[in-house]
C-alpha cells in the first residue's frame, strides 16, 4: 500500500472519530430525557447508540487497515532499500574487479617501461660508440642526445609525483589491488555459492 492509501485510511479514521464525538455529544444530551421517560429521546438514543456501536466497529477495522498499510509500506521501503544497496554493492564489486584488471595492466606497463629503459640505454650507448668510431660526434649540446632514458624516467616521475607524492609501493600494483579488494570479491564468490 502506498502513502496515499495510508492517508485515505487516516482520513476515514478522522472522519469516523469526528462523527463519533458528535454522536457522543447527542447521546449525552438525550441521556437525561431518556431516563426521565421521554420515549422520543429513548428511541433517538437507541439509534445513536447503534450508530456509535457501528462506528466503533468500523474504527477497529480502519485501525487494522492502517496498521496493515503502514506495514506493507515499510516492507516495500525496506525491499527498495535492500535492492538499492545490492545494486550499489554490485557496482562496487564490478569497480573492484576493474581496478584489479587495470592494476594488472599497470604492472605490464611497468615491466614494458623497464624493458624500454634498458633498450633506450643500450641504443643510446651503441649510438654514441658508433659516433665515436666514426669520429662524427656532434659538437653542440642538445637536450636528449645523451641520457634519453633518464628523461623518460623523469617524465614518468612527473606523472607519479603529480598523482601521489607520498605513497610508494614496491609490490606489484595488481597484488596491492587484489589484496585491497579481496574481501569484497570474496563476498561475491560466497554469495554465488
Amino acid at each position: 500500500m502506498n502513502t496515499s492509501s495510508i492517508y485515505q485510511v487516516e482520513t476515514q479514521i478522522g472522519a469516523a472519530r469526528e462523527r463519533l464525538a458528535a454522536l457522543d455529544k447527542e447521546a449525552q444530551d438525550l441521556a437525561l430525557p431518556a431516563v426521565s421517560g421521554d420515549q422520543d429521546a429513548v428511541a433517538s438514543l437507541a439509534g445513536i447508540n447503534a450508530q456509535i456501536s457501528q462506528i466503533v466497529a468500523d474504527l477497529a477495522v480502519l485501525d487494522r487497515a492502517r496498521f496493515t498499510a503502514v506495514e506493507q509500506k515499510r516492507e516495500a521501503d525496506e525491499a527498495r532499500d535492500a535492492e538499492r544497496r545490492a545494486h550499489h554493492l554490485q557496482i562496487a564489486r564490478d569497480d573492484a574487479a576493474k581496478i584489479i584488471r587495470l592494476s594488472s595492466q599497470a604492472d605490464e606497463l611497468v615491466d614494458k617501461f623497464d624493458a624500454l629503459l634498458v633498450d633506450l640505454l643500450d641504443v643510446d650507448q651503441h649510438l654514441w660508440r658508433a659516433l665515436a668510431e666514426a669520429k662524427a660526434q656532434p659538437s653542440d649540446a642538445v637536450v636528449g642526445r645523451r641520457g634519453i632514458s633518464q628523461i623518460a624516467v623523469a617524465r614518468m616521475r612527473e606523472v607519479v609525483d603529480r598523482l601521489n607524492k607520498h605513497v610508494r609501493h614496491q609490490r606489484p600494483v595488481a597484488v596491492v589491488a587484489a589484496v585491497a579488494w579481496s574481501e569484497l570479491l570474496k563476498a561475491t564468490d560466497d554469495a554465488d555459492v
